[in-house]
């Protein structure tokens, strides 16, 4: 277990959230992992959610019900509502969610646990193309939907283009996985830039937009509030471009 890349003050609120844990469910927790943007070089101190998944011996709605008091507090300490699994789902459900179960089993920290149930989650190539088509497809549909909804405000159209990247992230390195074959161990592509690189060099497409995105999320650049309409639109463009290049191959 090793969350020495968080600082202190995640560290901790991770480590009580642990705790907290441990005396709701005793025996029943199998294990807890930190997932999510805060599990690698992509993590923002102060700012990234602290996303747990938690493997209990059956998530029951007795279960449900003894977590759900303490998760106001959890808020607002940037500690997301965690995803309760149980091994049954996790045995269940490879077929079905085939991304979801690759980005954990490739992408944690176990924080409890005598041994690691989320590091062997395998998954079938072809799911996994198929998932991955969709989710992209999703995120396009969302992007649109949001546009519509953000009625003309600068300010929420710019919180909708620096809110999205780390949704893609855990897409896009599916898709390379995808590519490049579930047989052999992966890659480290944690950094957001890093993975975008990869991406581009693979698909022999141009993703400056993503790129621009994530240096503005690291505060590296800043998003002027004019222009953000045509930002907008070669945002769309570049997800385009990805869903063309994964319904292609």
């Amino acid at each position: 277990m090793s969350l020495a890349h968080l600082d202190p003050r995640d560290r901790d609120r991770v480590e009580d959230a642990r705790r907290e844990l441990c005396d709701l469910y005793g025996a029943a927790l199998h294990a807890v992992a930190l997932t999510g943007e805060a599990a690698g070089a992509g993590y923002r101190p102060g700012r990234s959610p602290l996303e747990l998944a938690v493997l209990l011996e059956e998530v029951t709605p007795a279960a449900l019900r003894a977590l759900q008091p303490r998760l106001r507090a959890w808020r607002r300490r940037r500690v997301a509502p965690p995803l309760l699994l149980d091994p049954r789902w996790l045995a269940e459900s490879r077929d079905a969610f085939p991304l979801e179960l690759l980005e954990l089993s490739e992408h944690h920290v176990l924080v409890h646990g005598d041994v690691d149930p989320f590091a062997r989650l395998e998954v079938r190539a072809d799911r996994l193309r198929v998932e991955v088509e969709r989710e992209l497809r999703g995120k396009l549909f969302h992007l649109w939907e949001a546009y519509l909804e953000h009625g003309g405000s600068a300010r929420r159209l710019r919180e909708l283009l620096l809110e999205t990247p780390p949704a893609f992230e855990w897409i896009l390195r599916g898709a390379l996985r995808a590519e490049e074959g579930l047989a052999h161990p992966a890659p480290r592509r944690e950094r957001p830039d890093e993975l975008l690189a990869e991406v581009e060099r693979r698909t022999g497409l141009s993703l400056p937009t993503f790129r621009l995105l994530q240096r503005t999320r690291r505060d590296e650049e800043h998003l002027p509030s004019d222009g953000l309409d045509a930002l907008f639109e070669a945002y769309l463009g570049e997800v385009r471009g990805l869903v063309q290049h994964v319904e292609a191959g």
